[in-house]
């Protein structure tokens, strides 16, 4: 299930805060794949300050309940939910035998990860994982634009990335980065060079 909110909760049922919010609780109930969005655009000024609180008070539940999702604009709402169906498919079985089909290529994703240490430390990691359960992103570079910097690589050589594996990175931001950047991927499939271009979020 796929959940998305701007500015406005939408209308209370008898069970739940809205409609919505009832079809969520449901579905997560049941073990169902459950995706929530909640858009961190500049929000209409003619917005009723009772429905903001209500939509706030909601994001924070379902923060608790670890079912909080955020996008900055269109593009990366994009990005998130391919990345999120993709995942799912991955996850339910759902893809296709790993055998090399003629049009198939490899999927490089970026992402940020959040973890508390056994000391209660947050750490944060930047992602690469190849989604394709049959194609290797081949020499695989990864520029990762202002964000560079800030995350800890031991080296920034090429690198093959087989399907459905991933490395993780430590990273360490500061104030002053931008919270999106666009990662430039390049990779080669065969003797086909591939590139694409992510949008990634901190949040």
């Amino acid at each position: 299930m796929i959940a998305l909110f701007d500015s406005k909760l939408g209308q209370e049922t008898d069970n739940a805060v809205s409609g919505t919010a009832e079809e969520i609780e449901r579905a997560a109930a049941t073990g169902k794949p459950v995706h929530v969005w909640f858009s961190d655009e500049p929000i209409d000024r003619r917005t009723s300050p009772a429905e903001l609180t209500r939509l706030q008070n909601f994001r924070e539940e379902l923060q608790g309940k670890g079912l909080l999702g955020v996008y900055a604009d269109l593009n990366d709402l994009a990005y998130k939910v391919r990345d999120a169906v993709e995942s799912d498919i991955s996850k339910l079985g759902l893809s296709s035998p790993a055998v090399v089909r003629k049009g198939e290529h490899a999927m490089p994703r970026l992402h940020v990860e959040r973890e508390v240490d056994y000391r209660g430390k947050e750490r944060t990691y930047v992602v690469v994982e190849n989604k394709s359960g049959a194609t290797t992103a081949n020499e695989l570079q990864v520029d990762l634009g202002e964000w560079e910097q800030s995350v800890y690589r031991e080296s920034r050589a090429a690198f093959d990335l087989p399907p459905f594996q991933k490395i993780r990175w430590t990273a360490g931001f500061h104030m002053g980065l931008p919270s999106q950047i666009v990662a430039k991927l390049k990779w080669i499939e065969g003797a086909e060079p591939q590139s694409e271009e992510l949008p990634v979020t901190l949040h």
